[in-house]
């Protein structure tokens, strides 16, 4: 839950992100998700799917990067779950350079 905030914390650049579509309604930062132009995707729905990798190639392409959570989901421990292949695929057709960031320990902060 706190990745996004740590990613922030530390990286000296802009960037976008997906975010469930649920978070979006949220009275306030649903607004100001929307304001700052992220990515919101309904992980249940093929057809937002797809419109959020358009989304992320036209800001990528923009000049914005565009940070991908691979797992799509927080893990409840410290293992990896399966990478969702959507973004991968965008990224390879575009040829979009990846850098990868790993951020370890986090979900001690937050106990399920």
């Amino acid at each position: 839950m706190l990745d996004i905030l740590i990613i922030t914390g530390y990286l000296p650049i802009q960037f976008k992100w997906f975010s469930k579509a649920s978070v979006f309604d949220y009275p306030i930062f649903g607004k100001l998700l929307k304001i700052a132009n992220y990515i919101p995707v309904d992980r249940h729905s093929k057809e937002s799917s797809k419109k959020a990798l358009l989304m992320a190639r036209e800001l990528i392409k923009k000049g914005y990067p565009v940070v991908i959570f691979p797992e799509g989901t927080r893990s409840q421990q410290r293992t990896l779950l399966p990478f969702k292949k959507g973004a991968f695929l965008i990224i390879k057709r575009e040829n979009f350079p990846i850098l990868p960031i790993a951020v370890d320990n986090s979900y001690k902060v937050v106990p399920s």
